[in-house]
């Protein structure tokens, strides 16, 4: 009986864990975002060279401004993207952390066995994807569509019954 036990957790422990990683929708990549700065530079260099020389400086400053307001936008936009949430689930836990620009940290470990998946939806967010266990909860993927939350629920519930 307690060979049988052994062979069970060996082949348990044989099994890799599972891993889901979650990021944010972004629009606009990095790429599309330096293909808008030129397109931006390029709309405003054409009035100042029809113009000529002498009356530019009255386009230049707003010109600049604008140019320097967008570059921070799409920076920001840029750097607030670059988070996540990672999903591990081994044989017995299921382990959630963060990455973001600080880099990886760990957030909050699950008996695989006792956590439990759901999909709230309350004045603020549609079907708020929640893992408990017991007493705990933990919000996972708050940043994906209403969609998104729910297949990653189905999936996350499948694998925890497998």
């Amino acid at each position: 009986m307690a060979a049988a036990a052994a062979n069970a957790n060996a082949a348990g422990r044989d099994i890799p864990p599972q891993r889901i990683v979650l990021w944010p929708h972004r629009s606009l990549s990095r790429s599309g975002a330096a293909a808008l700065l030129g397109a931006v530079i390029a709309g405003l260099a054409v009035p100042i060279m029809a113009i000529g020389a002498s009356p530019v400086w009255p386009l230049v400053v707003p010109g600049g401004l604008t140019l320097a307001g967008l570059s921070l936008a799409l920076w920001q936009n840029t750097r607030a993207a670059r988070h996540g949430e990672i999903v591990t689930l081994g044989p017995q836990t299921l382990r959630v952390s963060r990455w973001g620009v600080q880099g990886a940290e760990p957030v909050a470990e699950f008996s695989a066995y006792w956590v439990r998946v759901s999909l709230e939806s309350d004045f603020y967010v549609e079907d708020r994807l929640t893992l408990r266990e017991g007493r705990r909860s933990y919000s996972l993927g708050e940043f994906l569509a209403p969609e998104e939350r729910r297949a990653l629920a189905d999936r996350l519930r499948n694998a925890l019954a497998a």
